[in-house]
């Protein structure tokens, strides 16, 4: 029924928002063991691609089970947590000493002005099926990764 499944909601929320929290310190850690921040960006955002992905076989496939949402609310977690703490950080290690206020300033607008354009263009794909959405967002997930992956290669 609709309060068993708020609980259940609320309950995956929670436990996105653990893994976040317990993401951050390690995701930190390990980068700073790495010459750059880019390659442990990039591998979060490299698993950040198995969500949209497992929420399209929930819709396609009809995978409706409480564990399996736990697992995807857990990556998800855990992508967020390093995301959050490493992007920032790339962009100070990006960025010459004496740019790095307009390099965060560009890193906030590009992020929001790319919330909007993607949220817009998720949620159009969604009107169509939620696949199409999730599908877009698996393949600029894609598309990042091999970016950010590539130039911590250099």
């Amino acid at each position: 029924g609709t309060v068993k499944a708020a609980i259940f909601g609320a309950g995956l929320y929670v436990l996105h928002n653990v893994v976040y929290a317990f993401a951050t310190y390690p995701a930190g850690a390990i980068a700073d063991r790495f010459r750059t921040h880019r390659r442990v960006l990039g591998l979060g955002y490299l698993a950040g691609i198995s969500v949209p992905l497992l929420l399209i076989g929930c819709f396609v496939k009809g995978w409706n089970s409480l564990p399996l949402l736990a697992l995807i609310f857990s990556i998800a977690g855990l992508v967020n947590g390093i995301q959050d703490t490493l992007e920032s950080a790339t962009t100070a290690e990006m960025a010459p000493s004496d740019h790095r206020g307009l390099a965060f300033g560009l890193l906030g607008g590009v992020n929001g002005v790319g919330d909007l354009v993607s949220s817009l263009l998720v949620g159009a794909l969604w009107t169509l099926h939620p696949a199409w959405g999730f599908g877009y967002a698996a393949a600029c997930m894609a598309l990042g990764s091999v970016v950010t992956l590539k130039g911590a290669s250099r």
